[in-house]
């Protein structure tokens, strides 16, 4: 097993990078050669909201699901007919730099997954500026309580696979 001082010369060379350099590293939009950076986002999300749209008119939804006091926290259901009550449930959480992005284009995986005997469950909060990253964290929080309360709710399995999450917010 790896220690953490197996990797301190790369993390003293990370420390020393530019700022610049860093942002490059962690956007991968920036690496695209197909389209500028901008278009690659635009694209990007342009594709997620068509394949959500498509989840959407396939399978059973439940949309907007309040999970805490806050107008835009909530969470959407995925699911079908065979979807059994223990089902695995496969959470996402959009990313977007916690600015951007929505649950509205967050579904476009749910078809490969319901059909494999998954739930899935795409988690909407409020965006920064208009609220702190602490609120932000609150709220995935809460909505990690609401998916559990649902799992026990349909009797869903708790082993190590029932649960799955996922975030993504490289941009």
């Amino acid at each position: 097993m790896q220690r953490l001082a197996d990797y301190e010369g790369h993390i003293s060379a990370v420390c020393r990078m530019p700022k610049e350099e860093l942002d490059l590293l962690y956007s991968p939009s920036a690496w695209s050669k197909r389209l500028p950076r901008d278009e690659v986002i635009r694209e990007h999300v342009r594709k997620m909201t068509e394949a959500t749209i498509n989840a959407k008119s396939k399978l059973l939804t439940t949309l907007g699901v309040k999970c805490g006091s806050s107008g835009n926290h909530r969470i959407d259901v995925y699911d079908c007919e065979s979807t059994p009550s223990d089902a695995p449930i496969f959470v996402y959480v959009h990313g977007g730099y916690w600015q951007d992005i929505s649950v509205d284009s967050s579904g476009f995986m749910a078809v490969p997954l319901v059909n494999a005997g998954a739930r899935v469950v795409a988690v909407e909060y409020d965006l920064a500026p208009k609220v702190s990253m602490q609120e932000i964290v609150v709220q995935v929080k809460e909505s990690i309580v609401a998916i559990v309360r649902m799992a026990v709710q349909t009797k869903s399995r708790f082993d190590r696979s029932t649960l799955v999450y996922l975030d993504t917010d490289a941009r």
